[in-house]
């Protein structure tokens, strides 16, 4: 591989080959991490401030409306390379977080430290990451926690398409 460019992984999906890649920008003088899904950016790291806010913005609305001081239990649809879930994990008043992720290869990379934030959000003993598909665990009977039926949450952050007139699956037009 160049010292320029290189694919950290490849898996193929049902959707399309996806994979983590690094590549020198010139432009801005840094190395860029980013997720492609065949010829689709997933996720870049130079652009996380949508899933930031995501995380920040979502959780703040609990902040303003539990005064009891209570942990929060959240989902997070979607990990790309993890900046939305590093960012719910910041805040102290969460208690759990569900990460649930449809590609199985996204959580692998994350649990064997290929992407950046891996390490950081498996470490955490609130972050559990769950390979399921978002649409069928919001419709089905036993919901995101297979363990507990029922089990409410106090927040679901959506981190799912790239745009609402994009989808990157045909069953995600209808959310």
């Amino acid at each position: 591989m160049s010292a320029f460019f290189e694919e950290i992984a490849y898996q193929p999906t049902p959707i399309g080959p996806i994979s983590p890649r690094r590549r020198r920008d010139f432009r801005l003088k840094t190395d860029i991490v980013e997720i492609m899904l065949g010829d689709e950016h997933l996720m870049s790291d130079p652009f996380t401030t949508s899933e930031i806010a995501l995380a920040t913005l979502g959780l703040a609305y609990h902040r303003e409306q539990d005064d009891k001081g209570r942990q929060l239990d959240v989902v997070v649809s979607g990990v790309g390379l993890g900046y939305n879930t590093d960012s719910v994990l910041c805040n102290n008043s969460v208690g759990s977080l569900w990460v649930v992720k449809a590609l199985q290869a996204i959580i692998d990379w994350h649990k064997s430290d290929l992407l950046l934030l891996g390490k950081i959000l498996c470490a955490n003993p609130r972050c559990k990451f769950v390979c399921s598909d978002f649409f069928a665990s919001t419709g089905g009977y036993c919901g995101f926690d297979t363990t507990q039926r029922g089990r409410c949450f106090n927040a679901i952050l959506v981190d799912i398409n790239l745009a609402s007139d994009f989808h990157l699956a045909p069953k995600n037009t209808g959310f």
